[in-house]
C-alpha cells in the first residue's frame, strides 16, 4: 500500500450536499445542543485544520446522482471488497461518471 500524506492545507474546495441541515450544521453552531452536536463541531474543526477556503453548499438531490449511486455502492459492499478504487477505475464507475458528464440531471 503506499504512503499517503496530507498536504499541509488544501485551498478552494468546494463540497455540496443536498442536506439543508447538513449544510447548517458544519457552518453554524446551529445544531451544536442536538444529540449529534458534538460530531458536528468534530467536523467543523477537522475542515478548518485542512482547508484555507471551503465552500460548502445545498444542491437539489437531482444534481448528485452519481455522488448518490457511488453511496449506495458503498453501503453494499462487501468486506472482501476494495474501499479505495485506484487507476483504473472499475467499470461501473467510469459509466457513472461519464453519465453525470453527460447529463447530471438523468437521474439513472
Amino acid at each position: 500500500m503506499r504512503n499517503f500524506s496530507w498536504p499541509s492545507k488544501l485551498t478552494h474546495q468546494s463540497i455540496e450536499t443536498d442536506s439543508s441541515n447538513l449544510v447548517a450544521a458544519v457552518t453554524s453552531g446551529k445544531f451544536d445542543q442536538a444529540p449529534g452536536g458534538v460530531v458536528f463541531k468534530e467536523i467543523r474543526a477537522l475542515l478548518s485544520l485542512r482547508f484555507v477556503l471551503l465552500g460548502f453548499s445545498h444542491v437539489s438531490r437531482i444534481c448528485n446522482g452519481c455522488a448518490h449511486e457511488l453511496a449506495c455502492v458503498g453501503l453494499q459492499r462487501g468486506q472482501d471488497q476494495p474501499a479505495i478504487w485506484m487507476d483504473p477505475l472499475p467499470g461501473f464507475v467510469q459509466t457513472l461518471v461519464d453519465r453525470d458528464l453527460v447529463d447530471p440531471t438523468s437521474g439513472e
